[in-house]
């Protein structure tokens, strides 16, 4: 056991045995597949870090603590704190009971663009569909490209304790690493790490469903979505929701605890698809419509649009982001991305989901940002299943 000196108690009973630099903990498991107390244990994500102990007679539990964050400011997960990680991590859990009797795909649920793009590396190639102007630039200087293609400032891990539960995935493969990665402008995070990191949480949470969507391939064939298939099989194996049990997405989270299938695969390849009972094609599950404005009021307006007229039957992608246009990045070369467009996009945003709850609009679903936990989004979003339960009760 640490000494007094190198422990810190969590929620009156909770001790860390250590906590060293950038580890990371987390979870929630039966207490007989935990390591023993302070042993040293290695996560999908490669960091090490060491599980917490706490009096006979009660279940371990464990949290992530990662980077340099505060241990005295962890608070059990069962808390609801609103603005809180640990407080939206179990959100779909904690559902009144009623809300898990209605259909997923008429639950607001909150989103991620570009899921992966939240670590980019300068090294490696250029996403095959850029720009010429980005090219040209890019090849002179990466960090240029990477200003403009992170979308998201947090972990998968980190975003899923944030309460999102829909990840927009777009792999691509590199020859000479012989493996997966994230694409967006540059290649990053290894696609087998962001999918370890959705498995571990729900070994953790097993009440929390998650939408994986894979919308876009970039340096693809056939073997290499074979390959691919078979990375997500092994991941998530029988937590796949299969489509041969279901006519639509219009099942409810209740159907699915009942089975404990907790991972809707969307894959944008039909061929694949038809080969494959646990991948749903995405052009028949989910309506995602881009619209491709750099104004907010634009965007506002094509969200209202949707919303009049959603997809009954699939699940509705509100793509809440401005994308830029070529003379943006012309103009501000050493800008970002987040700088130039995300702060005022998301603060519009912001502002349209408040006028929604005001107005106690009913219906929306998938509410996708860039920088998604930052700026509230996320609990302004979760908010929004307020609306249904005053329909239902």
């Amino acid at each position: 056991m640490a000494s007094d000196e190198d422990s810190l108690v969590l929620c009156d009973s909770l001790v860390v045995e250590e906590v060293k630099g950038d580890s990371m903990i987390t979870g929630d498991e039966n207490v007989d597949s935990l390591p023993a107390p302070g042993e040293e244990s290695l996560l999908y994500n490669g960091q090490k870090g060491y599980y917490l102990t706490e009096p006979e007679n009660m279940t371990r539990k464990s949290f992530v603590i990662s980077g340099e964050q505060n241990v005295d400011s962890l608070i059990s997960p069962k808390e609801e704190t609103g603005g809180d990680s640990f407080g939206n991590s179990r959100w779909m859990s904690n559902l009144p009971s009623h809300l898990t009797k209605i259909s997923l795909n008429r639950l607001a649920i909150p989103g991620s663009h570009n899921s992966g793009a939240y670590s980019l590396n300068p090294t490696t190639p250029m996403s095959p569909d850029k720009s010429k102007l980005i090219k040209t630039f890019g090849n002179c200087n990466k960090q240029f490209v990477i200003n403009w293609s992170l979308c998201q400032s947090m972990t998968i891990t980190e975003q899923l304790n944030h309460g999102v539960r829909y990840f927009d995935m777009r792999p691509g493969f590199i020859d000479y690493e012989d493996d997966f990665f994230f694409v967006h402008g540059v290649h990053g995070v290894l696609i087998r790490d962001l999918l370890h990191q959705m498995r571990q949480f729900l070994d953790f949470n097993p009440r929390e469903v998650i939408l994986v969507d894979f919308n876009h391939f970039h340096s693809f064939d056939e073997i290499r979505h074979k390959r691919l298939v078979e990375m997500i099989h092994k991941v998530f194996d029988s937590l796949l929701v299969p489509r041969d049990i279901f006519d639509d997405v219009t099942f409810t989270l209740s159907d699915l605890w009942r089975m404990d299938k907790r991972v809707i695969l969307s894959y944008k390849h039909e061929e694949t698809c038809s080969k494959h009972n646990a991948f749903w094609f995405s052009r028949e599950c989910v309506n995602s419509p881009w619209f491709n404005t750099n104004n907010i009021s634009t965007l506002k307006h094509r969200l209202n649009e949707l919303h009049r007229n959603p997809d009954k039957k699939k699940f509705n992608v509100y793509q809440a982001i401005l994308t830029a246009r070529k003379s943006t990045i012309a103009l501000r070369p050493t800008s970002t991305l987040r700088q130039s467009l995300v702060r005022q996009c998301n603060n519009g945003i912001n502002e349209w989901l408040d006028g929604i709850f005001a107005q106690c609009k009913q219906g929306f679903n998938i509410v996708m940002c860039d920088f998604v936990c930052e700026d509230g989004c996320v609990e302004k979003i979760l908010r929004l299943n307020k609306l249904i339960g005053k329909q239902i009760n």
